[in-house]
């Protein structure tokens, strides 16, 4: 079985917290996941590009958008979901090996995080 990894916004710390995320699966495949809320089922959106080098994650109001692409190279259509988070939002990296004995190891490099304050 295929483990995955990515860039992560969520509620809260709980294990089951409502979240968004790019996903890179081991198979190659690209995604936006996402649960509503807590406990809820895990809802996806797929990309064509397979194996993207660029991962972007944008959030603007309560709207996600998911941009990914090789690098060097126009991004792919965008993924977008509208989910409230709430106005604070855990973000991190992840990695997932969908097997409890299998350790899974990602090398994660030129990550930025960009804040723009909005006035109302």
């Amino acid at each position: 079985m295929y483990g995955k990894f990515g860039l992560m916004a969520r509620k809260s710390l709980d294990g089951n917290s409502a979240q968004v995320n790019i996903v890179m699966h081991g198979n190659k495949l690209t995604s936006l996941q996402w649960r509503k809320m807590a406990a809820d089922s895990t809802y996806e959106q797929r990309t064509d590009v397979l194996t993207a080098d660029v991962l972007v994650l944008q959030r603007k109001g309560k709207t996600y958008t998911m941009r990914v692409s090789h690098k060097g190279q126009p991004f792919g259509p965008a993924k977008k979901i509208d989910l409230d988070l709430g106005d604070e939002v855990y973000l991190g990296l992840f990695v997932c090996s969908h097997v409890p004995d299998k350790i899974k190891k990602v090398a994660f490099t030129k990550v930025k995080l960009t804040y723009q304050k909005t006035y109302k």
